[in-house]
């Protein structure tokens, strides 16, 4: 899923009533916290928690044992 397929499932629910506009909470760890902090600059969340979201790839390509993956990803 990417960022757009996140925020559409989000729309869908509201419009069926499922959930409310006005209490959206998005919570994500690693590529999840990737996708939320996309999100975060829209109407919708109105809240994110993020848990060690992958949002900083050069600072990751050196802070990691497994640089090939990182590059690979990015």
């Amino acid at each position: 899923m990417d960022v757009e397929d996140v925020a559409e499932s989000v729309r869908e629910l509201i419009r069926i009533g499922v959930s409310e506009e006005i209490r959206q909470l998005m919570v994500g760890g690693s590529h999840g916290g990737f996708v939320a902090a996309h999100c975060i600059d829209r109407p919708i969340p109105n809240v994110a928690s993020l848990r060690n979201p992958v949002i900083l790839s050069g600072k990751l390509a050196t802070r990691t044992d497994i640089p090939d993956q990182v590059y690979l990803e990015f």
